[in-house]
């Protein structure tokens, strides 16, 4: 087994376990290091894999018995504790899914490059995956500028060309400003694939202003998926978060009108939209999309619990539109046209 996709198909599974920053870190980093050099043999050999900067001595162990043919006791023993789906309940819905369409990539505050997001959507079953890092306003997060974002368009071409089984998709998740415009260029946004709107500042603020704030981005042409509706938290490192306030009757009524998808947001510790609006959006005729909002490639598998919810929740499979084949989803993203 090559030493390096070992390593980082080990992180692959913490990362999917939601294993510590730490461990995860430990094994993508020695990934990238050995992935530069061509004198990994002649360390092992030798036994100095150890003087490499970044390579500890479990990460050794794991690259030795990679180089003696084997697959890595460690990895042997993650691929056994994350047989199944991450939680039971959505594997019909799941089996339908044919795509993502919200991840983040380290052009903002994902961990990992472009190509192994696609790379791992691919070896996932994915038909098709959207890229869609933060905008400019974010800062804390890297938000691409428009000139940020124009490269990475020119690298997710070649990713898209070079990666089999997958197709990779141009996107952004684009801050949603207290008026209710949009963080990036119009002209520039019309020409990703996907874009999901969200807020991800002045949460508390009043319901009247949070509902005019929303509507306005439901109503852009851009917009094709509400990002993580009341932007909670239920758990996690980051703490929890009360929900935003806002006329959920008046926002979905928009997107169904608009024809703007609710996002169903799988990370667990966001649960996004609560049970009690996805019932609303439901009723109001929403289109959904479930979406891992992964920021590493092992959170591609975060959708299980996205798809647990929508079953759970009666949202019907033909109304999710990551379900659709690709050629139909992108008419539907290019209805603004």
């Amino acid at each position: 087994m090559d030493p390096v996709s070992a390593l980082d198909e080990i992180g692959f599974w913490l990362e999917r376990s939601r294993g510590s920053t730490y461990r995860v870190e430990a094994f993508r980093r020695a990934a990238r290091t050995l992935a530069s050099r061509d004198d990994v043999e002649q360390l092992a050999s030798a036994g100095r894999l150890r003087t490499v900067d970044g390579i500890g001595e479990r990460t050794a162990g794991v690259v030795v018995e990679a180089l003696q043919g084997r697959v890595p006791a460690y990895l042997v023993e993650l691929r056994e504790q994350g047989e199944g789906p991450l939680v039971p309940g959505g594997e019909q819905v799941r089996a339908m899914l044919r795509g993502d369409l919200h991840a983040h990539t380290d052009w903002s505050d994902g961990g990992s490059p472009l190509e192994l997001m696609a790379r791992t959507a691919a070896r996932l079953g994915h038909e098709y995956l959207a890229i869609t890092d933060h905008s400019p306003r974010l800062t804390i997060a890297n938000g691409l500028t428009a000139d940020r974002l124009e490269a990475q368009l020119e690298l997710l071409a070649e990713v898209d060309a070079e990666v089999d089984g997958v197709r990779v998709l141009s996107g952004i998740e684009v801050d949603i400003h207290k008026d209710g415009s949009l963080d990036q260029d119009d002209v520039l946004l019309d020409r990703l694939d996907v874009v999901v709107a969200s807020v991800h500042s002045d949460l508390r603020a009043d319901s009247i202003a949070m509902t005019r704030r929303m509507l306005g981005a439901v109503r852009h042409p851009a917009t094709d998926v509400l990002g993580h509706c009341t932007g909670r938290l239920v758990e996690g490192s980051r703490g929890k978060r009360p929900q935003s306030r806002f006329d959920a009757k008046r926002v979905f009524a928009a997107c169904a009108e608009h024809g703007v998808a609710v996002e169903i947001n799988a990370r667990p510790e966001r649960a996004d939209p609560p049970d009690d609006l996805v019932a609303l959006a439901l009723d109001a005729g929403c289109l959904f999309s479930i979406d891992s909002d992964a920021h590493a490639p092992g959170q591609l598998d975060f959708l299980d619990h996205g798809c647990a919810r929508a079953a759970a929740l009666g949202v019907p499979t033909d109304r999710i539109v990551n379900t659709w084949p690709v050629d139909d989803l992108l008419a539907w993203t290019s209805r603004r046209a």
